[in-house]
């Protein structure tokens, strides 16, 4: 399917923040998706993973969550680096500028009746899933790998039983950041609050198997595995 890509721009508390969209060419409707960065920022990579999810048939819209910042982007190989810029960000300012995003997403006459999900990647999965706790025009959840546990209050899986979109949740059995222990608090309070959802994790692989960009990381199986799911989630629950 071919694709045309843009760049928006809409006025958050923090200044303007210029967003990346992907959709089918021919003004074909379909849902709409905010993808949420990594830590390294509005990368190369998840443009094209727009682009993916446009060929698809599904509207992308990809925020520059580092758009305050004079640094807004930092190398794969330089995970010290995105953690810096990551912690200059707080909670309330993410999912104040990812509603702001959601709200133009849903809005476009591109996206069928207004029907809107989140994915989101590594620090992005995080965003995505407390952007879901926060805000109900979040539809359909998913979340790669993303630290959502964690003994502060501020931890995203405290506010679980605000979660009303159904959620796909995807880890890695390697993952250096994540542990299996970790992952079941996931599940446990997920299933205890009787929450609709799923957790699917790949073995052998660890953090960051999605991404193409990295091939320290990247594994071709489980990513395409977790692609499938992704998009057929997607088609399922915001179509039906």
């Amino acid at each position: 399917m071919a694709v045309v890509t843009d760049w928006a721009v809409i006025e958050t508390s923090g200044g303007p923040m210029r967003m990346y969209m992907a959709r089918p060419e021919g003004g074909t409707a379909g849902p709409g998706v905010l993808i949420i960065h990594e830590i390294f920022g509005l990368t190369d990579h998840i443009l094209d993973v727009s682009r993916r999810f446009a060929q698809e048939g599904i509207v992308a819209l990809a925020p520059e969550l580092y758009h305050a910042l004079p640094t807004r982007t930092a190398p794969y190989e330089d995970v010290a680096g995105a953690r810096a810029l990551r912690q200059q960000l707080k909670d309330d300012q993410i999912v104040d500028d990812l509603s702001g995003a959601l709200r133009f997403l849903g809005a476009r006459g591109e996206v069928r009746s207004g029907l809107t999900g989140v994915v989101g990647y590594c620090s992005g999965g995080r965003d995505a899933f407390m952007l879901a706790t926060r805000n109900s025009d979040v539809l359909a959840l998913v979340s790669y790998y993303g630290s959502i546990t964690g003994d502060e209050p501020s931890a995203p899986i405290n506010a679980g039983g605000k979660l009303e979109a159904p959620a796909l949740l995807l880890y890695a059995e390697r993952d250096h950041l994540i542990s299996a222990e970790q992952v079941e608090r996931v599940r446990d309070t997920l299933t205890r609050l009787n929450k609709d959802f799923d957790i699917v994790t790949y073995p052998n692989v660890g953090h960051g198997f999605f991404c193409d960009a990295r091939p320290d990381s990247y594994d071709a199986d489980a990513a395409a595995d977790a692609w499938n799911r992704t998009v057929d989630f997607l088609y399922e629950r915001l179509e039906g």
